[in-house]
């Protein structure tokens, strides 16, 4: 009966511990135990209120939903997909430029901290690179490819700038 409330916010990533959904992304609680401390104690909770406050072997009823909350299915893999980028307000898929709204199944585990603008401009950056490049379109562009090419994991795609940097 636990198992069947806290399946749909707690998932168990193999080389982290036990991961809870706030809303927005999956987080590792810092109790120090993985998130087991957390886990039991939303296992607690969930035995008083069902009145079972007679039961004091928490922890037994904690061992049985942590076998079936664990999902041998679930990879390391799937976490953090490299085409999945969070922020405070969504999803942004890298690929497809396409902004979602905020879903388990993406299994996020960090967010930036500001919302996502597709709009927004950085003036600032735009003059440096103007003045630096003394307005050279084709030289602001292969910068702009380059920084996104370090910034953006790689998946062991190959990306056309990958050539130019590494002599490839």
């Amino acid at each position: 009966m636990a198992w069947s409330v806290l399946k749909e916010n707690w998932k168990y990533r193999p080389s982290f511990g036990w991961c809870w959904w706030n809303g927005k992304n999956w987080t590792i609680p810092n109790d120090g135990k993985n998130g087991e401390n957390t886990l039991l104690k939303q296992v607690k909770e969930f035995c008083r209120s069902q009145n079972w406050l007679h039961n004091n072997n928490h922890k037994a009823i904690f061992d049985e939903v942590s076998v079936l909350l664990f999902d041998d299915s679930d990879k390391e893999t799937q976490w953090n997909p490299s085409n999945i980028l969070g922020f405070n307000n969504g999803y942004l898929n890298t690929d497809t430029n396409e902004f979602l709204p905020f879903t388990k199944e993406n299994y996020v585990t960090s967010i930036l901290p500001f919302d996502y603008n597709p709009t927004a401009s950085y003036e600032q950056w735009e003059n440096y690179l103007n003045f630096t490049f003394n307005g050279d379109r084709n030289k602001i562009e292969y910068i702009r490819a380059w920084m996104r090419w370090i910034l953006t994991p790689k998946d062991n795609k190959e990306y056309p700038i990958a050539a130019i940097v590494t002599g490839k």
